[in-house]
């Protein structure tokens, strides 16, 4: 619903384990790891340049260790790559190993996979902030020290989601999903602009308030779209060099980490020219949508056109209003709107804004 490609591969920790085996093997036989009491840890004190990736320092790691004091352990900034005896001996998923029936760590299930799949050298690495101190520390220590190589060139840490009164909690039954969005009101498409709009390094503070902003904004930018498509104008597969400036710009901001904001800034600027011809921006917004990913490429040009069902959708929906049957005016929208039927409350009543082509 939020149009983020599938991965070509998606691997399940559970199905991988001769890998995790291998590599923990190789740590021990080059002597970064060692085995006591049935578990292999690594030690840190054999990787040099172990601090460094987060500014680090041995004593700051061994407070931030996500298990209590291990006695089994050199050093308690070593981590674990093998569990055998742990504080969960009724532990339901166990293996057999070299070093006993148990687990693998959790930081060398992600460097397993990842070598497996991508090689001992690959380009970027993601994940949240709150993984730099301890798993991807760890990760870097035990790829390298296995691949004898550097193992990834750039890491895209993206900071935190919080709501206005602090971070999201499951436990509290306040999470929310794009599920909840729809069922309140908004197209799914609405959150990915409203997060287009901060940089993926940068905490955003998620508010209804805010979300309504993007959802306007979209609606606004989707209008101007439609508004060219159905222009009675001749189209151009050519661009002004002004068109390849702007062009240039945008994928200039997308090439320098992601800078999210200022693209669509510079797509709003595309939008509001008067130094562009209609084809040169239908041409840019359908370029710059393989990145932004917000249907813009697929809004139709022909004129709106809806089946019988679908305008008796819309009547019973403006009745429902008319009547403050909120809820079922509601169930009606989000009817509409899995359709890809976008409608709009104006003072004149319920208008179809745009149609977005199903492209599952």
């Amino acid at each position: 619903m939020l149009n983020i490609c599938r991965p070509h591969i998606i691997c399940l920790a559970t199905e991988h384990i001769p890998e995790m085996i291998k590599m923990v093997q190789t740590l021990v036989q080059k002597e970064y790891a060692y085995i006591s009491d049935g578990n292999v840890y690594f030690d840190v004190s054999k990787f040099d340049r172990y601090t460094e990736f987060a500014g680090l320092t041995i004593e700051s790691q061994k407070q931030t260790e996500r298990v209590d004091h291990d006695s089994r352990k050199r050093n308690q900034a070593d981590f674990v790559l093998w569990f055998s005896q742990s504080k969960f001996p009724n532990q339901i998923m166990k293996w057999d190993s070299p070093w006993g029936v148990g687990f693998p760590g959790w930081h060398v299930e992600c460097s397993a996979m990842a070598t497996k799949y991508l090689g001992k050298h690959f380009d970027i690495h993601c994940g949240g902030i709150d993984h730099i101190r301890v798993h991807h520390t760890n990760e870097i220590a035990q790829s390298e020290c296995c691949n004898n190589e550097k193992w990834v060139n750039y890491w895209l840490h993206g900071e935190f989601l919080n709501v206005e009164d602090g971070k999201m909690s499951k436990s509290k039954g306040d999470t929310l999903t794009i599920d909840t969005l729809v069922r309140d009101g908004f197209d799914p498409l609405d959150y990915r602009y409203f997060l287009l709009i901060a940089h993926y390094r940068s905490s955003v503070a998620f508010s209804y308030d805010g979300l309504k902003t993007a959802k306007n904004s979209l609606q606004k930018l989707r209008k101007r779209v439609l508004q060219w498509k159905s222009a009675d104008t001749n189209y151009s597969a050519e661009i002004s060099s002004k068109a390849i400036e702007y062009q240039s710009l945008f994928w200039e901001a997308v090439y320098n980490d992601l800078h999210t904001p200022k693209a669509m800034a510079i797509a709003w600027n595309v939008a509001k020219s008067h130094r562009l011809s209609i084809s040169e921006k239908i041409i840019l917004f359908n370029d710059f949508d393989r990145v932004l990913g917000l249907d813009l490429s697929l809004i139709k040009k022909e004129e709106i056109v809806l089946t019988e069902e679908q305008n008796q959708l819309v009547k019973d929906r403006e009745h429902a209003r008319k009547n403050r049957h909120w809820s079922e005016a509601d169930r009606i929208r989000i009817v509409l709107l899995s359709q890809g039927i976008q409608v709009e409350d104006t003072a004149n009543g319920s208008e179809i804004s745009f149609i977005i082509e199903n492209n599952t």
